[in-house]
């Protein structure tokens, strides 16, 4: 997969894998999946309630209140590594009722366990849901998550939104997202 080349073809989704109940989806230069969203708040400057809370994410010091960034498991990063998956690469997450989406960072990665639907508190609070750990993302199967394996710098720079902006809508944005992980 190109990441930085995007598509201007469609080509049908494959499937990847599964972790826990969400189905991982392939297509020309992204992989995705429909979820829900829990709130992550490692890396935030305060634990916001949180008993888990950790200072830093598995890409540093990343503020979960400042930057969208999604978290994958290890059953996730073991599906999508050999598809050239790497942390710090860009992607987005949209809610698909609404159409809210932003671009998002991978930044962080569980620890255990086979949940895929965990991201920043900056993210919930783009895509319109509270940013609290304890109550706050959405337990409705209406989030797509969109990651452009090896579309990373190996690093969070300026700029980095702009680019993950600009794959994301070569790809389709959230109209094709919304045809892969709903189809239609």
């Amino acid at each position: 997969m190109d990441p930085a080349a995007g598509s201007s073809v469609s080509s049908p989704p494959s499937r990847v894998g599964q972790s826990g109940d969400v189905v991982l989806l392939q297509t020309d230069s992204a992989c995705c999946w429909l979820s829900r969203m829990s709130v992550c708040v490692d890396g935030a400057p305060v634990s916001h309630g949180d008993p888990c809370w950790q200072p830093l994410v598995a890409a540093g010091k990343v503020d979960a209140d400042k930057v969208p960034y999604m978290v994958l498991t290890p059953a996730a990063r073991a599906l999508l590594g050999p598809l050239g998956a790497r942390l710090l690469d860009l992607g987005a997450i949209v809610d698909l009722d609404s159409g809210k989406w932003t671009e998002a960072i991978w930044a962080e990665n569980a620890g255990t366990g086979n949940h895929l639907g965990e991201a920043s508190s900056a993210s919930a609070v783009a895509v319109g849901y509270s940013p609290s750990p304890i109550h706050g993302g959405t337990s409705a199967l209406r989030v797509g998550y969109w990651l452009a394996p090896g579309s990373g710098k190996h690093r969070i720079y300026d700029g980095w939104r702009a680019d993950a902006r600009g794959l994301f809508e070569r790809w389709g944005g959230v109209a094709r997202l919304r045809e892969v992980l709903r189809g239609g």
